[in-house]
């Protein structure tokens, strides 16, 4: 049985790692939503998006290591979009108890937490049309 190596975990967390410090330093610096509107589209946006290529990533580990067999790219494209979902979800979760307990204010109202979910999604859709266009161009490429 193969061992999951350290080069395996840093590049499934690299990138939401990334995201995650570099919207979280802005926002200690400043409130975004005093200055602009856009930033916590943009990164929640990037969230999705760097979730998706954390999943791509776990997908593929996992068919490497013989623990899933999918039918399809489609079906890949789903799992895909419903665990950045999911982790959009706990993300969620994770702001709620951010601000009762720590008293920070991520979560504005129900209508902000919705469009985060949905910027999170849109992010993912994203990586998701972007990487099935690319496996069907080098699959008729061939």
């Amino acid at each position: 049985m193969q061992k999951i190596q350290i080069s395996d975990i840093v590049k499934i967390c690299l990138f939401p790692f990334l995201v995650y410090i570099i919207s979280h330093s802005l926002n200690l610096l400043y409130n975004p939503e005093d200055v602009w509107w856009w930033p916590n589209i943009l990164f929640h946006f990037s969230g999705g998006f760097s979730m998706a290529v954390s999943g791509y990533f776990i997908l593929d580990l996992a068919k490497n290591y013989n623990k899933i067999k999918t039918a399809n790219i489609f079906i890949d494209f789903i799992l895909i979009l419903n665990f950045v979902m999911a982790m959009a979800v706990v993300w969620e979760f994770y702001e709620l108890i951010s601000d009762t307990y720590f008293f920070t204010h991520s979560q504005l109202s129900n209508a902000d937490t919705m469009n985060d979910l949905i910027m999170g999604g849109v992010g993912a859709l994203f990586f998701c049309l972007f990487w099935l266009l690319r496996r069907i161009v080098a699959k008729l490429a061939k």
